[in-house]
């Protein structure tokens, strides 16, 4: 039987042999390479997604959901599944809103990205034309399919002030 080898002539090729070998089974290669890791700017893409829900640009909104999407509003009652629940819930709100809506600067933000699933969390305040504005709480989740990254669920609420558990307890410990 015999038996295939090529002479290694340096320690040099030796070792960037085997830091490529380290490389690929680390997985550092493949992703970069490949382009699988594409960086993901997760609070300027949620801000473009927010000025489109705001514009009721409707095309823009329903090209950045999964098909599978969960959007919840601020009323109990607003539970929104699907594409066509997204576009109802964005139709009643462009409907009321009447083109006067603003969604503010994001505040307080808090992000995980990990592999497929990226998430943020932060207020906002929200204007409707002249009137005062109101602070909005948002949790979006994101998740990377093969059309890129799309929102799956979305929760938006209007935070209380003096409800917390320390004020209600009124100092009690």
């Amino acid at each position: 039987m015999m038996r295939w080898t090529i002479p290694v002539q340096s320690n040099w090729l030796r070792l960037c042999a085997v830091a490529i070998i380290l490389l690929v089974f680390d997985g550092v290669l493949p992703k970069g390479v490949a382009g699988k890791r594409e960086h993901f700017d997760l609070v300027s893409t949620t801000r473009f997604f927010l000025d489109a829900y705001a514009r009721a640009d409707r095309q823009k909104v329903l090209s950045m959901i999964d098909p599978a999407v969960t959007a919840y509003g601020s009323d109990l009652d607003e539970v929104f599944k699907g594409k066509g629940g997204v576009e109802k819930m964005l139709r009643d709100d462009a409907q009321l809103w009447n083109g006067a809506a603003t969604i503010g600067e994001m505040q307080q933000i808090s992000t995980f990205q990990d592999g497929d699933v990226a998430s943020i969390f932060f207020n906002a305040p929200f204007r409707l034309g002249k009137q005062e504005p109101v602070a909005v709480r948002f949790a979006i989740v994101w998740h990377r399919s093969a059309k890129g990254w799309r929102v799956v669920q979305s929760s938006s609420v209007v935070p209380t002030r003096g409800q917390s558990a320390e004020e209600l307890l009124g100092g009690r410990h």
